[in-house]
């Protein structure tokens, strides 16, 4: 980045914002996305814990390990024997945290873009409460939602502190509900992390990603919640699920002049979203574990969450001279494939090393001609695989190397891309000073083109309830043809700090 930027970032008035916010507030990191234009395989994320265990829940369950009897209150009536239940004395946790980041540009993207010299990019403090409490010994509740806050907006290329805007989201509302037989079910908005690998989404289709700001976060921040039930049940030696969906949504782009608009790829020509004439989706897997490892079996009817150009409509105007309708423009329709998939993915744990593979049959999938706008796309089957390792044999490090690989069946010389085209991953994270120091790099480059990410993150525990950390994510892109060239002056600087209650 150089001397340049440090002189920039530091001088005037950006010195006074930054002391205000890291001396005069708490400040924390609300992560943003991770992106894709054309396939689930660019999913460049550095975070390797995958939130929440869903078998590790459905053990608590089980074994009602949440149920506190004290705090239950039973009456007997003449109409019957009910429970009636205190929920203010059942309730089993509650968390949040107050984050606080400072995104800054560190080069000049182009005209398209909001932000057209170094500067702020996102000013953002978000809010976020969970709440989790027991109805009765079967039952449990779960809540959690967002609240964002930023302070300004992008005017004329720079970035203007402003009145700011409020935005919010509900994230987990579900229940969780023990049945005879061991069987779990947990119905409403959720997240159903599945896969082996960061830098894929090969049998982790269940949850669409907020793609808009990619590499700039951790992974459990980027997957949406969707609707749906899931069901699990102990089969021998095997644990069964199925996930159904409905109205699930897909990935998240970035706004128009964002700084990952996909808008701009596309000549900046206007467009609209087509959406499924089947908004349910259905996931069904079978996961065995041994000792030292798993095994899952997936497969899968849904909705693609990324989207392909379906229609071109063209744009009429009225020509004044002699009433005619001339051609204005075009209008690009985006729409989402019907796909289907069956994989496997596991993990085999030897001493200090830990292999990872996951691979997938997938069938319907729209690939472009070399002429992008020639309709219809053509519609190919696929086989999708990644390998990989981390190995945790020296102290207090770990290093992971992800290998990713795509092959299109029936492949012919009029389409875009490759046959063949392959990826791949690499992470290095330091953990010392009784883990309460972070440091992790990550490498990650696009399959088919000569796309990647960088990032460099540190995270500092200053106390048992604040977290202070920072990131450099710069983005390469050699060829036009690149998916990230019209973004490869995005890389950013950011600065956050996170308070946990």
């Amino acid at each position: 980045m150089g001397s340049k930027f440090f002189r920039t970032i530091f001088s005037g008035s950006h010195i006074v914002i930054l002391l205000c916010f890291f001396t005069g507030a708490v400040i924390v990191y609300a992560a943003e996305d991770d992106f894709d234009l054309t396939s689930e395989d660019f999913d460049l994320l550095d975070d390797k814990s995958l939130g929440l265990d869903l078998y590790s829940d459905t053990d608590l369950l089980l074994n009602n390990d949440f149920s506190n009897p004290s705090s239950k209150s039973e009456s007997n009536y003449d109409t019957g024997d009910i429970e009636t239940v205190n929920v203010s004395k059942k309730i089993a946790s509650f968390s949040g945290s107050i984050i606080q980041n400072i995104t800054y540009g560190t080069d000049t993207p182009g005209v398209a873009f909001n932000r057209t010299s170094i500067g702020f990019e996102r000013i953002r403090t978000t809010l976020s409460l969970d709440n989790s409490f027991e109805l009765n010994d079967k039952i449990r509740l779960k809540t959690g939602g967002l609240i964002y806050f930023d302070l300004g907006e992008k005017d004329k290329g720079n970035y203007r502190i402003s009145n700011g805007k409020l935005k919010g989201s509900v994230r987990d509302l579900y229940a969780d509900i023990t049945l005879p037989k061991n069987i779990w079910l947990r119905v409403g908005n959720q997240i159903i992390a599945r896969g082996q690998f960061d830098s894929s989404a090969i049998t982790d289709l269940i949850n669409p990603r907020d793609n808009s700001i990619p590499g700039q976060g951790e992974l459990t921040d980027f997957r949406r919640h969707v609707p749906a039930v899931f069901i699990s049940t102990p089969l021998s030696e095997f644990h069964s699920e199925i996930v159904i969906t409905q109205n699930a949504g897909a990935n998240i782009l970035d706004v128009v002049g964002g700084a990952f608009d996909p808008g701009v790829s596309l000549g900046q020509l206007p467009v609209f979203y087509i959406t499924s004439n089947n908004p349910t989706e259905v996931f069904g897997r079978l996961n065995y574990s041994f000792n030292g490892g798993d095994i899952s079996f997936f497969v899968a009817e849904f909705n693609d969450n990324s989207p392909v150009l379906k229609e071109i409509e063209i744009l009429f105007g009225a020509d004044n001279t002699n009433d005619e309708l001339l051609v204005t423009g075009q209008r690009l329709g985006f729409g989402y494939d019907r796909q289907q998939s069956l994989g496997v993915s596991g993990s085999i744990a030897r001493g200090d090393q830990l292999f990872k593979y996951e691979f997938s049959s997938l069938g319907g999938a729209s690939i472009p001609s070399d002429e992008f706008m020639l309709l219809p796309w053509n519609r190919r089957n696929q086989i999708l695989g990644a390998v990989g390792i981390d190995y945790s044999g020296i102290n207090e490090l770990v290093l992971g190397a992800e290998i990713t690989g795509r092959f299109i069946q029936n492949f012919t010389e009029d389409l875009a891309g490759s046959e063949t085209s392959i990826g791949q991953a690499f992470v290095a994270r330091w953990t010392t000073l009784n883990d309460t120091l972070s440091i992790m790099g990550n490498y990650s480059r696009l399959p088919g083109d000569s796309s990647s990410i960088a990032s460099v993150a540190v995270a500092y525990d200053f106390l048992d309830s604040l977290e202070l950390s920072g990131r450099i994510v710069q983005y390469n892109a050699s060829k036009e043809s690149d998916s990230f060239y019209p973004y490869r002056k995005q890389d950013v600087i950011s600065f956050s700090s996170k308070y946990s209650f």
